[in-house]
């Protein structure tokens, strides 16, 4: 048996009085359908949620994981200029210098003798701390790009391994 699919209703005429049109297609909306008015002056509540479009120029937040002895000593090296900069100085320091790549291989490396990799900041009493840095996205991506030459596990070892060698080699960083 098959089944006879239902008659479609008839269309009213637009032109009968009193009428209702469907709409042809059911997910598009009817003329009734309105966007509530833009508000000119929203209250707080609603401008804090409102979105603002970036800015081009704007900077990424980078963190980086370090004990604390260094990033005390990189607050103290920072005086004068900025924590970013002691961190580009440092690592163009170690590169330049053909030292990169040891130091991040002699930095010490996460724990893979358990069933879980440990990060090394959970051996011992060197518990890592977050630095957060604004970076531009040309320093993130020159770090990324040592980061792999050097085969450093992430963004953070590289730059802790420059960080050490930077405060084992003093030098003026730029200014």
């Amino acid at each position: 048996m098959n089944p006879v699919p239902p008659a479609a209703a008839p269309a009213a005429s637009p032109a009968e009085p009193g009428a209702a049109s469907a709409p042809a297609n059911p997910a598009e909306p009817t003329e009734s359908t309105t966007t509530p008015p833009a508000v000119e002056n929203p209250p707080p509540a609603l401008r804090a949620v409102e979105k603002k479009p970036a800015r081009k120029t704007s900077r990424p937040i980078m963190i980086v994981y370090m004990p604390r002895d260094l990033r005390d000593w990189l607050r103290k090296a920072a005086a004068g200029s900025t924590q970013l900069t002691v961190v580009l100085d440092a690592v163009e320091q170690a590169e330049q210098d053909g030292q990169l790549g040891r130091m991040v291989a002699a930095a010490e490396q996460p724990d893979t003798s358990g069933l879980f990799e440990r990060p090394s900041s959970t051996k011992g009493s060197k518990a890592h701390i977050q630095v957060a840095l604004s970076a531009l996205p040309s320093h993130v991506d020159v770090l990324n790009q040592l980061t792999a030459r050097h085969d450093a596990p992430d963004r953070s070892a590289l730059i802790r391994a420059a960080l050490t060698y930077a405060r084992q080699h003093p030098r003026k960083h730029r200014a």
